[in-house]
């Protein structure tokens, strides 16, 4: 039996501009704008889920770091998955295209949208590019292969050169098993090093995130089925929410938990009070509030003036 060493060092989550704009769309209304940003967003994060799960499959040695938004020279670029392995390092932008796509004079155009989209190749020669630049300041040299990965098995492209750096739905198994054929060698000290460092030199916020303006009592408030995005009527069980639309149920802690998350993420600098969690979820007494908040986070300060805290980060 072969013995595998893949290794995760820093998983994908949802980015926070995707979560916010998610919350507003149930909660307010999105312009037109901001609703085309937050399809084109969920799409892409759906996307890179979906190879996640591909690459995590795949039972070959590897160092996987996922998200990575680099600096080089006052220069962001992001990486959506780097796979590091003693014979190479592997980088992936993922696409999670639909529909008919042609290529003409260089130019990518939709069919589906019947209008020319951005040259997803330009921008990996450009991340490509400020990678390798990178990893030479660093005094690293390793082999580095850049492909876009198109997940979407709804997905042609027309007129595709045989050179273009592109994985396809179609190709995908064969590309993982090939590069899995030479991954016999775990991973060495060097690219070990090289993955800390990477990592060491993520930047956390990304500037380049969009979220509109937005104030608490502008939002509306209450509980909201994470299946269908229906907001919770104010009857339920006693330990439980259950959707009167799509039957969706959990209980009155998870929904409660989950909602502070929520609440969280849209008002970082403000903080937990029970009666401000009994506002926002907006269904549920003072007394089970205080019993979820007793329970899963640290009190500070007494009576009315108390606030809760969180040990880890929500």
């Amino acid at each position: 039996m072969r013995w595998c060493c893949f290794v995760i060092l820093k998983n994908r989550t949802k980015p926070v501009e995707l979560i916010i704009l998610q919350s507003l769309r149930v909660r307010s209304r999105l312009d037109p704008a901001d609703a085309l940003r937050l399809e084109n967003l969920d799409k892409g994060y759906a996307g890179e889920v979906q190879f996640d799960n591909r690459l995590s499959a795949a039972g070959w040695n590897g160092l996987l770091i996922n998200d990575l938004l680099l600096d080089y020279r006052g220069t962001l670029f992001q990486i959506d998955s780097l796979l590091l392995q003693p014979d190479a390092v592997y980088l992936f932008d993922v696409k999670n295209y639909f529909g008919d796509f042609f290529l003409e004079d260089g130019k990518w155009i939709s069919e589906y949208k019947e209008k020319e989209v951005k040259n997803p190749l330009l921008q990996l020669k450009r991340t490509d590019f400020a990678f390798r630049s990178l990893l030479k300041d660093l005094g690293f040299s390793p082999l580095i292969r850049s492909n876009l990965v198109f997940i979407n098995p709804e997905f042609h492209l027309f007129q595709a050169p045989r050179d273009l750096p592109a994985i396809f739905h179609s190709q995908l198994n064969r590309f993982l098993s090939r590069i899995g054929r030479k991954s016999a060698a775990p991973p060495s000290y060097r690219d070990d090093a090289l993955a800390q460092k990477l990592l060491s030199l993520h930047v956390e916020d990304n500037p380049y995130a969009r979220i509109p303006r937005y104030e608490e009592q502008d939002l509306r408030k209450g509980i909201y089925c994470p299946g269908c995005f229906r907001f919770y009527s104010a009857q339920h069980q006693k330990r439980n929410v259950v959707c009167s639309t799509c039957g969706y149920r959990e209980s009155n802690t998870e929904a409660v938990l989950r909602t502070i998350e929520e609440f969280h993420v849209l008002f970082p600098d403000k903080r937990i009070q029970t009666q401000r969690v009994v506002e926002w979820c907006g269904i549920l007494d003072q007394r089970t509030v205080r019993r979820i908040l007793g329970k899963h986070f640290v009190r500070q300060g007494k009576a009315n003036a108390s606030i809760y805290v969180n040990s880890d980060p929500i």
